[in-house]
């Protein structure tokens, strides 16, 4: 079957990450899915189609990561890559000075290293593609507010993210909502950070 193109999805168990891999994959789009455990792998594989391929992925682990790639690149062969989507991230919510640096440091190699190692390797592909689409920190974004006496916070958005995977699938959307409803997830509910 001929595809729109190539994308590798990291954080794809759950949540938008599962929700953007079915939606390109229905829509014509080959996806590598990356999952930790098989139990995921093996319920992407029941509700996509063929082109939808899990892959065991721990972007915390770099031999997890090279052995990604090397499953990408031969079911790529010469072909390149459109697109990738850095979904997987943690937060952490607490004052600085309750947070363990053991938790801040996973939060780095998560939220941060991961991404750019799988851009430097996602880069070459997309060349070969003529280009390609590079989407990082879809859902947890780490930020400090000094205003609640340094509490660390997440502000998950994913009405951005929804809105360009629509687009990336030639679907037009007049509303971030109607984006969401595209993906197959409930309209956004919108709250406020109180202090």
């Amino acid at each position: 079957m001929t595809h729109q193109g190539a994308v590798v999805i990291t954080g794809a168990s759950t949540g938008i990450g599962r929700a953007t891999a079915l939606f390109l994959d229905r829509n014509g789009f080959q996806v590598f899915a990356g999952v930790r455990r098989d139990v995921d792998a093996e319920s992407l594989r029941k509700e996509a189609s063929e082109n939808l391929h899990p892959i065991q992925l721990d972007v915390v682990d770099g031999r997890s990561i090279e052995a990604s790639r090397k499953k990408v690149e031969e079911a790529l062969g010469d072909g390149g890559l459109a697109g990738l989507v850095n979904n997987a991230g943690i937060t952490f919510q607490g004052d600085i000075e309750s947070i363990d640096p053991a938790r801040l440091e996973l939060i780095w190699q998560i939220n941060l290293r991961a991404p750019f190692m799988l851009c430097r390797q996602a880069i070459p592909h997309m060349r070969a593609a003529g280009g390609g689409h590079i989407r990082t920190g879809i859902g947890e974004n780490p930020m400090l507010d000094g205003k609640r006496g340094a509490t660390a916070y997440t502000n998950v958005d994913h009405v951005e993210m929804a809105v360009e995977m629509a687009h990336l699938a030639g679907r037009e959307v007049a509303t971030p909502d109607e984006a969401r409803g595209i993906l197959g997830m409930p309209p956004r509910e919108v709250g406020k950070l109180t202090g």
